[in-house]
C-alpha cells in the first residue's frame, strides 16, 4: 500500500492523483506500516505543512526510522533559530535512543552540533564520543576523530 501510495504521488498529474496517494498513504499508517509516516512528512515537508511534517516524522522516528530522524532534524538544524537548533538535537537524541535508529549519520550529525555549538553547549569531550561510534561504519567520521585528536577545536570545527 505504501508503495502504491507512493508512486501515485511521485507520477501525479493532477490534485486529485496526489491526494489519492496521500489517502494511500495514511491508509497504511492507520495499519501500522512503518514507511508510511516517513513518507506522509516528506509530502507535508513539500507542502511547507510544518505542523504535520513535524507529526509524521516523529511518529516515523518513534518506529525506528532513522531517516526520518536524519532529515526531520537536518531540517530543524539548518533554520536560523536556537530553539529550532535546539528542537534537532532533541530528535537526534530521540533517534539514539531508539537502537532500530542508531545509526552512524546520526552519531555524526550530533557531534556536528557539540562541535559548533549548534543546539547544545559545544562540547568537545561529547563530540569526539559521538565521532568515534560513528566511526565505527562511517570513514568521514573516522577522518574527524583523527583531525580532533591531532589538533585543537578550533581546526576540526572549520572541517565540518
Amino acid at each position: 500500500m505504501v508503495s502504491l501510495g507512493r508512486m501515485r504521488i511521485e507520477d501525479a498529474r493532477t490534485t486529485k492523483e496526489r491526494q489519492s496517494g496521500v489517502a494511500l498513504l495514511r491508509k497504511a499508517a492507520s495499519l501500522g506500516e512503518w514507511a508510511a509516516p516517513h513518507f506522509l512528512g516528506r509530502v507535508a515537508e513539500d507542502e511547507c505543512d510544518y505542523e504535520n511534517m513535524e507529526k509524521w516524522y516523529l511518529l516515523s522516528v518513534r518506529h525506528g526510522d532513522f531517516t526520518s530522524a536524519y532529515r526531520y532534524a537536518q531540517f530543524l538544524l539548518n533554520k536560523m533559530s536556537r530553539r529550532l537548533n535546539q528542537k534537532g538535537v532533541l530528535v537526534l537524541r530521540l533517534a539514539l535512543s531508539r537502537p532500530a535508529t542508531r545509526d552512524s549519520s546520526i552519531y555524526a550529525l550530533l557531534a556536528k552540533c557539540y562541535l559548533s555549538g549548534e543546539g547544545v553547549k559545544k562540547n568537545r569531550a561529547m563530540a569526539l564520543k559521538l565521532l568515534r561510534r560513528a566511526a565505527r561504519n562511517d570513514p568521514e567520521s573516522a577522518r574527524l576523530v583523527k583531525i580532533l585528536m591531532k589538533r585543537g577545536t578550533h581546526s576540526a570545527a572549520r572541517v565540518t
